[in-house]
């Protein structure tokens, strides 16, 4: 009976919320083992792009190979008919045909990786150097740009710029002068303004060709020329608001400024989530999570 008397009763204590989560150690072991998974579903990704590119590389020689064969057939009807001398010439009369098809192939090859990086060098009129600067946007390619430069026959390693077809906002003359002697960061410094001018005006086109269907977007205005300012008024359930996106640094293409002010209808507010949305997305994106 005494030993009933000392007994303590077990209490059950009713877990928290968080007593199921995860502590320091297992968050570490979980984002090591996410970690791990990822690095072995980007090696699979690389296996399989090297598995195609082997694919494609046996296909080719294979092609190679029936044209070989044909090619051979077509020009030897009866192989008895000809001299040792003569099957010679024409086996090399083929050998001829099929790496001058070859060249032009890989030469083709070669201007799709250059397409893809966005820049092509080509030679006009054994005068000019020239380079041609690739625009795209959503995967898709737009206009190409075209510099020309003259060659110097005592100095190679100097450039001028003879002709251009550069839009006359950027500052080349300023890049010219920039990277006098760094040729590659000219062209790279070059081609961001001309692919962030590209995705501007991609975006703002967009953006107007939808907003003039829409009844509650009006007064649109927007810069012709660099595409470096856009400018609407949008009538919400609250009131009218005055939408002005600003690009000053003309090698990017999202705002670096924006500013949305009343125009009617409801009291003072702090608009800087909606501007820092407008600044850190494209155009219908951020018209889109924001407006819906």
């Amino acid at each position: 009976m005494d030993a009933m008397e000392d007994y303590t009763p077990f209490t059950m204590v009713a877990p928290t919320d968080d007593s199921f989560l995860p502590k320091g150690k297992e968050k570490l072991k979980a984002q090591i083992l996410d970690l791990r998974r990822q690095c072995k579903a980007l090696s699979l990704v690389t296996q399989v792009k090297e598995e195609h590119r082997k694919l494609k590389c046996a296909v080719m020689e294979e092609k190679i190979a029936r044209i070989v064969a044909t090619k051979f057939s077509e020009e030897i009807k009866d192989p008895t008919r000809y001299k040792a001398s003569e099957m010679k010439d024409v086996q090399q009369k083929i050998l001829d045909q099929m790496m001058t098809a070859t060249e032009a192939r890989c030469v083709q090859e070669v201007i799709g990786y250059y397409r893809l990086c966005g820049r092509t060098t080509f030679n006009f009129n054994d005068q000019y150097h020239g380079i041609r600067l690739d625009t795209f946007y959503k995967q898709v390619y737009r206009e190409p740009y075209y510099l020309l430069f003259r060659k110097d026959p005592i100095y190679k390693k100097k450039w001028a710029i003879e002709k251009h077809t550069i839009p006359l906002f950027i500052p080349l003359k300023h890049l010219e002068k920039t990277f006098l002697h760094d040729k590659e960061a000219f062209l790279r410094t070059l081609q961001d303004f001309l692919l962030a001018y590209v995705s501007r005006r991609e975006q703002i086109n967009e953006f107007v060709t939808w907003a003039e269907s829409q009844t509650n977007i009006v007064d649109i205005e927007t810069e012709s020329r660099a595409r470096s300012h856009l400018q609407f008024k949008i009538k919400t359930d609250a009131g009218e608001l005055q939408v002005e996106l600003r690009y000053d640094d003309l090698t990017a293409d999202q705002p670096t400024e924006t500013k949305i002010m009343v125009a009617s209808g409801v009291e003072e507010y702090d608009f800087a989530h909606e501007e820092s949305t407008f600044c850190s997305n494209k155009v219908m994106d951020a018209f889109n999570l924001l407006f819906g």
